[in-house]
Parts: structure tokens; sequence; C-alpha cells
């Protein structure tokens, strides 16, 4: 959940970071995200962003290319809930992962001649969705994404202390609730 800018964050489509970012300054507090400055290098570069890393686990038959394909609609859920993608900041580092555990079982060639120094030929039979109908895989990916980001944010609703009794406060799960009761999204 370290991760992104809290004004960017977005639920249901709901900007409920800036929601809670006003209702903090209108009290005077903070979190620690904002009492931090960021320092730059010598360079120029931001020496403290987050990256974040998304992996997607399958068990449908998708080729290689397919799951580069399903990888990069992660970003899609990330975006959702106000990732750089859809604010238009830069975080390097940000890495999509997907494999698949689909079964694939081995058929073994038998040879018209047999040499005894090579192995025999080996080869897979492989069924594979086709691209026509992968669509729903994608849109699987960005919810499956989007969800785990909520559900890492609510797990830390308690917040955490870090590193020299650093505290960083967690989201305020009840008052997220409220707003998005207010807009009409159903939790």
């Amino acid at each position: 959940s370290n991760y992104g800018h809290m004004p960017d964050l977005r639920i249901g489509g709901v900007p409920v970071g800036k929601v809670l970012k006003k209702e903090l300054d209108e009290r005077g507090e903070s979190l620690m995200t904002y009492e931090k400055k960021v320092e730059r290098s010598a360079a120029g570069t931001k020496s403290e962003e987050g990256s974040i890393v998304i992996v997607i686990i399958t068990d449908a038959p998708l080729l290689p290319t397919q799951l580069q394909r399903l990888a990069r609609h992660a970003g899609v859920g990330l975006a959702q809930v106000g990732g750089p993608a859809s604010t238009g900041r830069t975080h390097s580092g940000d890495i999509f992962l997907a494999l698949s555990t689909a079964a694939q079982p081995v058929e073994q060639l038998s040879p018209e001649i047999k040499l005894k120094t090579l192995n025999p030929t080996e080869t897979y039979s492989v069924d594979v969705v086709k691209n026509e109908s992968i669509d729903a895989f994608f849109c699987a990916a960005a919810e499956a994404t989007e969800e785990a980001i909520l559900n890492s944010l609510v797990a830390a609703r308690d917040g955490m202390t870090g590193i020299k009794g650093r505290r960083v406060e967690g989201l305020p799960v009840e008052r997220v609730k409220e707003l998005l009761e207010k807009h009409l999204v159903k939790v």
C-alpha cells in the first residue's frame, strides 16, 4: 500500500483521495507522506519514489505474447485507483508480470531411425485461447489488479510504524464507505 499519492486515489470513480486530503488539511493534520519532502539528487531526479510489482497468474492456456498483453492490462487496474498512469506521473521500476500454469503434456516422437547418441525429439500439443476471445482475460486482469490494491489499502487501515518510529496513518475505511455511499457506489 506504499504507492501513489493520496489525492490521486479513486475508488469506484469517486475522488476519495482528494476529499480525504482536503479534510486532513482543514483539521490541520497530515500524513507522513505529506510531511517529508522528496529529496532531489544533483541530477534533479527524485530519490524517493514508490514502485509496484504486479503479478498475474492464470491457469488459462495463453501464449507468451498473450501473457505480455495480459500483463500490460494490469496498468489499467492501477490507473483505476489513481496510479501514475492516470495522473501522468512516471514511476520507473514498475513491473507487471503474467504467467500461466496451464498443463502442457509432453508428447514424445519416435524417430524412424533410432540413434543411440541423441535424445528423442519431444513436442507439445497446445490448446490456447484465441486472440479473438481474449478480451475477458484483459478485463479480469484490470479488475483483479484494482481489487488487490484496494484490499491492500483496507488491510493496512490501522497504519504502520516504520524505521525510527515514523508513522503513517492508514485509510479511514469507515469514512471512505460514507463517501462512496454519498456517490451511490455500493460497497
